[in-house]
């Protein structure tokens, strides 16, 4: 497929092979995909057009516990390309994932948003580094984020975020409202059906709904935490054989987060 590819513009490129790795990625070689993005010669990881490519490598170092081996790739990008605020946004997230103390986090983010407005990596990074201390500014950050992007996956995260920083400002009630709105406009958002169903859950509320919201995040991205959260609905209900199912299912599944489809559409 990438030999038929050949001819083609580097971000087409880029993107073909970043599709080749999280398919790598999703039958649990983590170690060939990263393999395949730092060794093939097709598009620099360091070029903007191969910023599809180097986004997946992150993700997939980050959710493999290799985030950093991500990092030096991505100051590359940043040295060769300093004005391109996807490079300054990718090692940001490198810097996220492998536990970089936050201001040098923040500080890469930032300098993205210096050069693009709109990026929507850096509003969402920026949001996740707020969260804890001030889920107002939080809040905003992940409002802009949604307002940026037209990517389901983005959005997605953007809502997720926007309904975490309400619990954390003590507005449960309207987390559960914008998670309820978000749903539709992303139904391939896992995990925005399993927040839903723990907000209801922790509230007691184990009806069908809930039930069914936990079963789609088990569906769609869900690993062993979402077959854990399905186990916990069923014991709500007094079903203790499903529960046991469910555990059972989150020893033996691998994690459903190697990749998200916002790290090869967001470019």
């Amino acid at each position: 497929m990438l030999d038929k590819r050949g001819a083609k513009k580097p971000e087409q490129l880029a993107r073909a092979l970043a599709s080749v790795a999280q398919g790598l990625a999703a039958r649990r070689d983590s170690a060939g995909a990263l393999r395949l993005l730092r060794e093939q010669k097709r598009v620099s990881l360091r070029d903007p057009d191969g910023a599809p490519a180097l986004r997946v490598f992150v993700a997939i170092a980050r959710d493999s516990g290799s985030a950093s081996a991500a990092v030096p790739l991505a100051r590359e990008a940043v040295a060769a390309h300093p004005e391109a605020a996807t490079s300054h946004e990718l090692l940001g997230r490198a810097l996220e994932a492998s536990g970089a103390p936050a201001d040098a986090v923040r500080a890469e983010y930032a300098r993205a948003l210096e050069l693009d407005a709109k990026n929507t990596g850096a509003l969402l990074g920026l949001g996740r580094l707020a969260l804890a201390s001030d889920p107002n500014q939080a809040l905003e950050l992940f409002d802009r984020a949604a307002a940026a992007t037209t990517d389901d996956a983005e959005g997605g995260e953007a809502a997720l975020g926007g309904a975490r920083a309400l619990v954390a400002a003590g507005r449960a009630q309207d987390a559960e409202a914008r998670l309820a709105a978000a749903l539709p406009k992303h139904p391939l958002v896992g995990a925005l059906a399993g927040e839903l169903a723990d907000l209801r859950a922790k509230r007691g509320e184990s009806s069908d709904e809930t039930l069914a919201l936990a079963r789609r995040a088990t569906r769609f991205g869900g690993g062993p935490e979402a077959w854990e959260r399905l186990a916990r609905v069923h014991e709500q209900r007094g079903d203790k054989d499903k529960a046991a199912e469910a555990r059972s299912n989150a020893r033996e599944k691998p994690e459903g987060k190697a990749t998200s489809a916002k790290d090869v559409s967001r470019d």
